[in-house]
């Protein structure tokens, strides 16, 4: 295959995978902001029972494992459109070092350079991800919903 013909179809390929990458983030955020949405309305909805009733009702107990269940399910889904958004950057990546090849352009020192750039403007160590950021959202509705369970499970021993 000629070499501007291997270009045009890596540099497809590349495209490809970065709007796949990009509709992985996409998904997760409005599953997130699903979640968040919902959360919400069953709080407000719990806020609007008279004081001290709701707590001691089963339905109480339910909603609290509804969050749990949701959060879990939230977390899940962000942890898989993590996985698969990682996936297509390494594509990426690997058609990167197909394209500096062909075109004779050091794409990787491109990035490392940029990548030193931007290292001296935001120190912040490379372990820190922020998909955690995403899963923690997650994991804190969880842990609502666990403390309205014991809420319930403390009305019912007054």
């Amino acid at each position: 295959m000629d070499p501007k013909d291997q270009q045009t179809l890596l540099i497809a390929v590349y495209k490809e995978n970065a709007d796949q990458a990009r509709h992985h983030e996409q998904q997760r955020e409005k599953i997130t902001s699903i979640i968040a949405q919902t959360t919400g309305v069953v709080l407000g909805l719990l806020s609007i029972s008279k004081a001290g009733q709701l707590q001691s009702h089963p339905l109480y107990a339910f909603i609290a494992l509804f969050l749990v269940a949701l959060a879990l399910v939230g977390f899940m889904v962000c942890w898989k459109h993590n996985e698969r958004a990682e996936l297509h950057r390494e594509r990426i990546g690997q058609t990167r070092k197909r394209l500096s090849g062909l075109s004779g352009l050091d794409l990787e020192k491109i990035n490392a350079d940029a990548n030193a750039e931007h290292k001296k403007h935001y120190p912040v160590p490379e372990r820190i991800h922020s998909d955690w950021g995403w899963k923690l959202f997650h994991i804190l509705v969880a842990l609502l919903g666990a403390a309205l369970l014991i809420v319930w499970g403390a009305s019912r021993c007054r």
